[in-house]
């Protein structure tokens, strides 16, 4: 989800570029893991192992090793949200620490994490989620290629279904279609507006006219989402300004 080099990212496509960045099983854990302090690989792998093993293997059913984080660290690094440093002792060490980059970027996650734990409250008995599972609960909502359209383009009140599938491919239009390859149509959003619908983040309006049609609108959990994407997508795009060697973020 690249965009032109000099350009100012909009509100959803910069929500989008922040998603795909945290697209992966072991993102958002390795962040977490890092935010206090630069680790050893075995002891970065320990550290995600015992959240998960604490929470009782609900995030991730296997256990992480070297081996299987590698490609996640690898990328990371490549984005800028890692660096590595080697250590040159007589048995060479490995560590890794966040960037400012990776830094800001889990600061701008933290109301995202919060909406997921009164998300989760209010539809949940329990205990109550932890930093990371609440990014990765919400990260799991908001997977889906239209996920976040639908919430941008319903973000100035509600529309029919084909008004909704002409605002999406509107923006897509404007920015050259590097949001989505191929446009939207009304069967290709329904999977998306059914599952959104039945996570609470949209309501589904039948309008008894003589031309009876389906409006969708943003219930509360879906407005309060889109205001937790805000610090998200602003991270964005500080990224892709320095991506473009402007700014850091």
């Amino acid at each position: 989800m690249a965009a032109s080099p000099g350009t100012e990212l909009g509100y959803r496509q910069a929500a989008e570029v922040a998603l795909r960045v945290l697209a992966g099983d072991w993102v958002v854990a390795v962040l977490v893991a890092l935010a206090t302090t630069a680790r050893r690989t075995t002891d970065l792998v320990a550290t995600i192992n015992a959240v998960d093993d604490q929470l009782g293997r609900q995030l991730h059913r296997v256990p992480l090793t070297v081996s299987a984080a590698a490609p996640t660290l690898k990328r990371m690094i490549a984005a800028g949200l890692l660096v590595r440093i080697a250590e040159p002792t007589p048995h060479p060490r490995v560590w890794y620490r966040l960037t400012p980059a990776g830094q800001a970027l889990l600061a701008a996650l933290a109301p995202l994490a919060e909406w997921a734990r009164t998300y989760h409250r209010q539809r949940h008995t329990g205990p109550e989620l932890g930093h990371r599972q609440a990014v990765e609960v919400a990260l799991r909502i908001l997977d889906g290629d239209w996920v976040v359209a639908v919430l941008a383009a319903l973000a100035g009140g509600p529309l029919r279904t084909a008004r909704l599938v002409d605002a999406i491919n509107a923006v897509d239009e404007r920015i050259g279609r590097r949001a989505h390859g191929v446009a939207a149509s009304r069967p290709g959003l329904a999977p998306t507006l059914k599952r959104m619908t039945a996570a609470g983040l949209l309501a589904r309006v039948h309008d008894p006219t003589t031309s009876p049609a389906v409006w969708y609108q943003l219930t509360e959990p879906g407005r309060s989402l889109l205001s937790a994407l805000v610090p998200l997508a602003e991270w964005a795009r500080a990224y892709h300004s320095a991506q473009q060697g402007t700014v850091r973020p």
